[in-house]
């Protein structure tokens, strides 16, 4: 009976051996590599690498965002003795709370940050401690040479070099480059420790840099000019955009107010997005300029058609009249040139009517009212355009002098810029070109189309010029040098229907004729002025006469 019982036992300890060494077969030998890759994984974590941002500049290469290296603190809490005297003397390095590097550190054990982007002052203080509990690593930190300059254009990143608008959001691939990664040692937790042995996967690839059809001194004085005026008239904000007219390179793109790009978190009033894509306000007599154009390119009237043009204009329930009143003795006739060179509603709504609803829509469109620029930033807005079926029966002669449509400073500049070229709608650019340490990539061609033939551009082009010689913004010439332009006032359309009386967008847009560019300034509710003559107009000249300085252009004799 032992015997018997004994060898049960001999046969069961027999099939625990036989157990146990296929379940180590299965463990060394099947399992092998899962069994690794899991242990590693307990002791290693994969970490990005970021990329080096590229940096963005102006035509000439001046630079408006560059990145730089710094340094950001971390602590190990496990490694801290006395954790309320540690946190005094951090926080009397980085001058912030005690309280604030007690939660840090109370939440945390073994790796914790103290704070990003350490400033030079903080780093010497850190680093003076020697405390065993305080590492640093390497980062990189966006800086932008210029502040305010081109703010709206160039945009910002965030903490860890993500673009959050502008340039450096819209070009945020090229920008950025490729993170790589590495293998870095962590502990228990699974948390990495930064001072332990790192292993290099993929090696990170670095961003492009990014270069901009704007001329850094162009944009400074265009921002001068825009706020000073703005300041003047007292108006709320404003836009300003200097573009070539052949090429579509914007030269200066400027919106008032504007910010720190070194210090856009603590802006916290203020609106990011650029204005002069994103914003849409009504053009008022500017846009007289398209109807106008329109009208001459179908054939609808000629320069030389002589209208009848009342004081008034009544279309079904609706009046249309002048912004002002006619000199005493003034006659009803007028010509093509005086319609435009007076500003006269009444005689604009009275081509818009010889154009027609169906025709007149369709040139809107060619104008590239609608649809965006694609200039190449984000947020930018199609305006709006209502489709023709929606229209009343006034609604053409009210869209004719700029009020019932909605536009960008960018789309009017875009447009006016196709009268002033010849006739040709080109698409805008703000990028110029892409560029690595071996390559430089052109940004995309010129895209243009015709609209207009050379004969209707060169005659809207000289009515531009009478505005200015002898219309509504004849105090703004230049002696010596060819310029044109149009004036605009427009009622702000209120949120509870129908118009302000009191609210008012006053715009200039022109050219000149040498160098080559034109000029859209917008000034929204001005206080002192209404008339975009007096409170556009005068920012407009400032622009002209300094870019004509610029240049150094010589007067004609």
């Amino acid at each position: 009976m032992t015997r018997h019982r004994f060898g049960w036992v001999i046969l069961g300890l027999m099939i625990l051996v036989m157990v146990l060494v296929g379940r180590l077969v299965y463990l060394q030998w099947i399992k092998y590599h899962e069994l690794t890759q899991l242990a590693n994984n307990q002791i290693q974590k994969i970490q990005k690498i970021p990329a080096f941002r590229g940096s963005i500049y102006d035509r000439h290469n001046v630079p408006l965002a560059v990145s730089k290296q710094i340094y950001s603190a971390y602590a190990v809490p496990v490694k801290i003795q006395n954790r309320l005297a540690w946190a005094k003397r951090v926080a009397g390095c980085l001058k912030v709370p005690v309280n604030q590097i007690l939660t840090t550190v109370n939440n945390h054990s073994s790796f914790v940050w103290l704070q990003r982007h350490l400033s030079e002052t903080q780093l010497q203080a850190l680093h003076t401690l020697g405390d065993p509990a305080i590492g640093f690593l390497p980062e990189y930190k966006r800086v932008y040479p210029h502040g305010s300059l081109a703010a709206h254009i160039v945009g910002f990143t965030g903490m860890d070099s993500q673009g959050l608008s502008g340039v450096e959001y819209y070009y945020g691939q090229a920008l950025g480059g490729q993170p790589g990664q590495q293998l870095l040692e962590s502990d228990p937790l699974g948390r990495p420790i930064p001072s332990g042995k790192k292993t290099m996967i993929t090696p990170a690839l670095d961003g492009n840099d990014v270069q901009l059809t704007i001329d850094s001194a162009i944009q400074y004085f265009t921002e001068k000019h825009l706020k000073n005026g703005i300041k003047r008239m007292a108006g709320s904000h404003g836009q300003a955009v200097v573009m070539q007219p052949n090429t579509g390179e914007i030269l200066a793109m400027a919106s008032y107010p504007t910010f720190d790009l070194n210090q856009w978190q603590i802006e916290a009033t203020m609106t990011y997005g650029n204005p002069v894509v994103t914003d849409v306000y009504e053009p008022g007599s500017v846009f007289k300029l398209i109807t106008v154009a329109s009208a001459l390119e179908e054939g609808s009237v000629t320069v030389g058609t002589v209208l009848a043009v009342p004081e008034t204009l009544t279309i079904a329930a609706d009046v249309i009249k002048e912004a002002h009143e006619r000199d005493a003795g003034e006659t009803d006739q007028k010509s093509i040139e005086d319609i435009v060179k007076d500003s006269l509603n009444v005689g604009v709504s009275l081509v818009s009517q010889e154009l027609g609803n169906e025709k007149f829509f369709r040139y809107i469109q060619h104008f590239g009212f609608g649809k965006p620029t694609l200039v190449g930033l984000p947020g930018e807005t199609a305006g709006l355009v209502r489709p023709v079926t929606q229209w009343r029966a006034v609604d053409t002669a009210t869209i004719a002098f700029g009020q019932g449509i909605g536009v960008s400073s960018m789309q009017l500049a875009t447009a006016i810029s196709a009268i002033v070229n010849g006739g040709i709608l080109v698409r805008p650019r703000i990028i110029r070109s892409v560029k690595t340490e071996t390559t430089h990539k052109l940004a995309q061609g010129i895209r243009r189309h015709r609209i207009l033939t050379q004969d209707t551009a060169n005659e809207m082009r000289n009515m531009m010029e009478s505005v200015v010689k002898s219309g509504t913004a004849a105090h703004l010439k230049i002696p010596g040098y060819r310029i044109g332009g149009k004036t605009g006032t427009a009622n702000k359309p209120s949120p509870a229907g129908g118009y302000y009386t009191d609210r008012y967008v006053a715009s200039f847009v022109g050219f000149v004729e040498d160098p080559n560019i034109v000029i859209l300034v917008m000034v929204d509710s001005p206080k002192k002025s209404i008339w975009g003559s007096t409170v556009a107009g005068p920012i407009f000249r400032d622009i002209a006469r300094s870019a004509i300085d610029y240049y150094g252009v010589s007067p004609i004799h």
